[in-house]
């Protein structure tokens, strides 16, 4: 049985997309909008841009930017809510941004461009292969790790 692989993924609700098996892909976006959303999922979420923008969203989780955009779009990861993508590892062709309060904390980063913009952000944080890291808030980046 062949399943396709949709366009976007939206867990926009209170721990939506909560438990998924076998983690999930898409070939434009997978946004993990809604507090609590994409946790306790078992494998990785993959697609060109993905996004955590709710809080609390897509901890202890493997997120992967990787894949054919449009003329002129890059890959990247996003996590905007507060305490999102605590432990995770994100993986990026290109970018990620870290950028609410406690984002990334104790995450694995693998990115060109790491953007740590929130309080605490990427605080602890494993950062491999960066080119160009940005610590805007308080505490951001502090203990983290380059590798």
């Amino acid at each position: 049985r062949v399943i396709a692989q949709p366009e976007k993924i939206l867990c926009n609700g209170f721990e939506s997309c909560l438990g998924f098996k076998g983690g999930f892909s898409a070939y434009y976006k997978i946004a993990c909008n809604g507090l609590k959303s994409c946790r306790d999922t078992v494998g990785s979420l993959t697609a060109p841009i993905v996004t955590c923008d709710g809080d609390i969203a897509c901890n202890e989780k493997k997120l992967i930017a990787t894949g054919s955009l449009p003329k002129g779009e890059q890959n990247f990861i996003a996590c905007n809510g507060n305490k999102a993508c605590i432990e995770a590892n994100l993986i990026s062709d290109k970018m990620v941004s870290c950028d609410g309060d406690c984002t990334c904390k104790d995450a694995r980063i693998e990115a060109k461009k790491v953007e740590c913009a929130g309080k605490r952000a990427c605080y602890g944080a494993r950062i491999f292969d960066a080119n160009t890291i940005y610590g805007y808030g308080f505490n951001a980046g502090s203990l983290a790790n380059l590798m």
